[in-house]
């Protein structure tokens, strides 16, 4: 957006235009933006706020000059409003006034839909507002009035699905409506399902838009909880009223608990996807930046809700999960009882709960509002995509199939992921749903929601590396460490213990391998060399005489240069077992070292192939403005170059002042972004006095062949006498008037 604006600066100015400033504004498509009096937003358009409060400012002038006299006026004003902007609905009108535009809007109505004839205007909507209903008191409450009367007659059909009542209320609703029957069903449909979006496309598409604005506000009833004794607890939106119905959990968010959270269910490294209520819709949104313990504490406050991209740079996953949801079919074709599809998922999910328990793994389960649970699987070493989706096909497969009602799906869907396509994400537990404003809670083994789920994340073991390989070897998913324990006993460096495809298996290096490690006398270095599979891997691949490459020399460089007075034998002791070794290499590679030390994130990113059959999973709890590094290993974040700086800025800094920096940041990012429109305009208009500086210089050329012409004598002229004159060695013409 902001390059069109540059562009149409320069387009106009090269016309001698320019844009008006103040009716200029870049915004994001979600929040809207106004124009010629009317709110455009991503769901359609409607008349401004402003537009709004000037009618009312008028309607009331009116009321107090002529309270009498002034209904024909009144009326002039409210045709006007209703030629342009098409609806009154939503307009905080004066009561006087209110009996006369809901008239006037009708009769508009029915003039639209029936012709001037009007022979079937006394049909209008009278099974709507034939149902039962309080008379509101408050402008606010009449302007919900057409809302809450939708929402009563989608309950009647919901309640009634199937039976008699319903067919009666079908009736009348089509029968007030005059629309065909083929609207009819999928208008029935939506209402029955609570599908408010829905509801008002098919109104709309028949010509009813003053219903279709108000029965898009249409929306479920309260959330069910389903308690041990298959009892059916229903919570109200009131938090005073669900206090006296269930006792619910409590959120007591803590700064390690984020940080568990982030450990646990930890992602792509880059980004991370979040839904969050923007205007009367919900808006998701893709974030390139890294995931932090500040955006799952914004998460658990229910500023937004906040998922994952499962596949991290190198194509590994930290979990597995199982999503058990009401299919898409059930929801739009409601039962009998409102509950059945979601009691049928709740058993459906305890045998999986179950499955898994038996094979010896644990498992947390969540809430999915609205739609089901989430059974998932967190594992204490990254595996690749296929073997964490080849152990959720393990306990599906155990457990059964799934009732026709309930839709498995597994996590990750994808193999592989790229930088710009991040792959299916999946959304954190405990957040809030920004359609139904329910918490996803985690469940115990009764699906009833826990009352301390921050202990319990605290307290949950992750699921070994080894309980992964023998559940997929007892299902004859895939069988890893089949080698006997006497080769893994006798295995030197740079002969790890190999799985049936080849690849190294993940783990820590066995004894020997350290004893013939050549960081005897450096031992930071060894416990970076014990702690990072990369680096030992590097380093063995050095030792066994393989040479290494231009960038694998400048990462293990980077490494071991931050080790301190270790630095420098460190890599020596590496790079020495090169070909192409001199004296001295170690001390020129470590002049060329870059401020800061290369993260996990990147190695990853960087050599995804290998970290992902390394098992590249170190975690590391890194203080505010640092990152992991492999150096973490051996030394803290405080005393690692480059990382120290980082971290001294952030301890210094305050919350008032980070957010007092991120405002500044924000100003400065406005200022550049004048600054750049203001540059672009300057540049403009200095090529456009190149341009009249040469037609000067040409126009004065002519003009001094055409004195030469005269031989140089004074021309008389219409607006006086002009005379070419010499001074300081340039010629310059002068008009006496």
């Amino acid at each position: 957006a902001d390059a069109a604006r540059d562009t149409a600066m320069t387009a106009l100015a090269r016309l001698r235009l320019s844009l008006n400033e103040l009716k200029v504004e870049i915004t994001h498509h979600g929040q809207g933006f106004v124009f010629l009096g009317f709110q455009f937003h991503p769901t359609g358009r409607r008349a401004g706020a402003r537009a709004a409060r000037q009618l009312a400012r008028r309607l009331d002038d009116i009321l107090q000059e002529r309270p009498k006299d002034g209904g024909e006026e009144i009326d002039a004003v409210l045709h006007g409003w209703l030629a342009y902007y098409g609806s009154l609905s939503g307009i905080d009108l004066p009561q006087p006034v209110r009996e006369r535009a809901e008239a006037l809007e009708a009769a508009r109505a029915q003039h639209a839909q029936f012709g001037p004839a009007g022979k079937r205007a006394g049909k209008a909507r009278t099974a709507v507002e034939s149902i039962p209903h309080t008379e509101p008191s408050q402008p606010h409450q009449q302007a919900a009035q057409g809302a809450t009367r939708w929402q009563q007659a989608a309950e009647a059909l919901h309640q009634a699905a199937g039976g008699e009542a319903a067919a009666a209320v079908g009736a009348e609703l089509a029968e007030s409506l005059r629309i065909d029957p083929q609207t009819w069903t999928r208008l029935s449909e939506a209402l029955a399902a609570f599908d408010g979006p829905g509801v008002a496309e098919a109104l709309a598409r028949a010509g009813h838009f003053a219903d279709a604005a108000d029965a898009e506000r249409i929306r479920p009833p309260a959330p069910r909880i389903e308690t041990p004794d298959r009892a059916v607890v229903i919570v109200p939106e009131d938090p005073k009223e669900s206090a006296d119905a269930v006792e619910l959990p409590t959120l007591d968010v803590k700064q390690g608990d984020a940080e568990r959270i982030l450990e646990l269910f930890g992602g792509a490294e880059h980004t991370f996807p979040r839904d969050l209520r923007v205007g009367d819709r919900n808006q998701r949104e893709r974030i390139v930046a890294a995931p932090t313990a500040a955006h799952v504490r914004e998460h658990l406050s229910g500023a937004f809700w906040m998922g994952v991209f499962p596949l991290r740079a190198n194509n590994s996953v930290r979990f597995a999960a199982i999503r058990v949801v009401v299919s898409s079919k059930a929801r739009k074709v409601p039962a009998d009882d409102p509950s059945t599809s979601l009691a049928e998922a709740a058993d459906d999910v305890r045998k999986l709960v179950a499955q898994a328990r038996e094979s010896g793994l644990e498992t947390l389960t969540s809430l999915e509002p609205g739609r089901g649970y989430t059974i998932w699987l967190l594992l204490a070493e990254a595996v690749t995509a296929p073997r964490a989706r080849a152990l959720a096909q393990c306990i599906c497969a155990g457990a059964g199939a799934a009732p026709a009602s309930v839709t498995r799906e597994l996590v990750p869907a994808q193999d592989v992921a790229r930088r710009d396509k991040p792959g299916t994400p999946i959304f954190l537990p405990l957040g809030l749903d920004p359609r139904t404003k329910d918490r996803a809670w985690l469940c115990d083994e009764g699906l009833a929601p826990i009352l301390d789920p921050c202990a319990v994340i605290r307290s949950f073991v992750p699921i070994p590396s080894e309980r992964v390989a023998v559940v997929l070897g007892l299902k004859g998913r895939l069988r890893i460490g089949s080698e006997p324990a006497e080769a893994k006993a006798g295995a030197g460096a740079g002969n790890r213990p190999k799985s049936e495809a080849g690849s190294e298996v993940a783990g820590p290096p066995d004894p020997v391998a350290l004893a013939t490690s050549p960081f005897a006398a450096t031992p930071r270095a060894q416990q970076v060399y014990a702690g990072c599979a990369v680096f030992r891997h590097f380093v063995d691949q050095v030792m066994a005489g393989h040479g290494l490459g231009t960038s694998e020399r400048m990462w293990l460089a980077d490494v071991a240069g931050r080790m301190g007075n270790e630095a420098e034998p460190a890599l020596e002791a590496i790079l020495r077992h090169l070909d192409d070794y001199r004296p001295g290499m170690a001390s020129r590679s470590l002049v060329r070292l870059y401020p800061y030390p290369t993260s996990c994130g990147r190695i990853r990113q960087r050599y995804p192939e290998l970290t992902a059959r390394l098992g590249c999973d170190c975690r590391f709890r890194v203080p505010p403005g640092a990152y992991p590094t492999p150096v973490l290993h051996a030394i803290g974040a405080a005393e690692v170059p480059g990382l120290a700086e980082r971290v001294r800025e952030a301890a210094s800094r305050g919350g008032v002042a980070r957010a007092a920096m991120a405002a500044m940041n924000e100003g400065r990012k406005e200022l550049g972004a004048k600054a750049a429109a203001l540059c672009a305009r300057l540049a403009e208009l200095r090529r456009q006095i190149k341009l009249l500086e040469k037609t000067v210089s040409s126009v004065e050329g002519e003009l001094d062949a055409v004195v030469e012409e005269a031989g140089d004598t004074p021309l008389e002229t219409p607006s006086g006498t002009l005379r070419r004159v010499e001074s300081e060695g340039r010629r310059r013409f002068v008009l006496e008037v």
